[in-house]
């Protein structure tokens, strides 16, 4: 059981040494690739804002044929 317990150690460590040595874990990131992704996720989100923007007065108008309703045009 001991035998089995050091074994099973070893090859946990053993893994983590060549995860480590492959940079599978990517614990370092250059700057440049750092600014990089930065500015693609800030046009991802831009452009799903824009979708967004593009849907959301067809999705307002099929609400109201369904439902039926009407503002009253009073601010709340």
């Amino acid at each position: 059981m001991d035998t089995a317990l050091v074994v099973l150690v070893l090859l946990l460590v053993g893994g983590f040494v060549l995860a480590f040595y492959m940079d599978w874990l990517g614990l370092w990131v250059s700057k440049e690739e750092m600014k990089e992704q930065i500015a693609r996720a800030k046009e991802r989100t831009q452009a799903l804002g824009k979708q967004i923007e593009a849907n959301a007065p067809e999705t307002s108008a099929k609400a109201k044929e369904k439902t039926g309703a009407e503002t009253s045009g009073t601010r709340i």
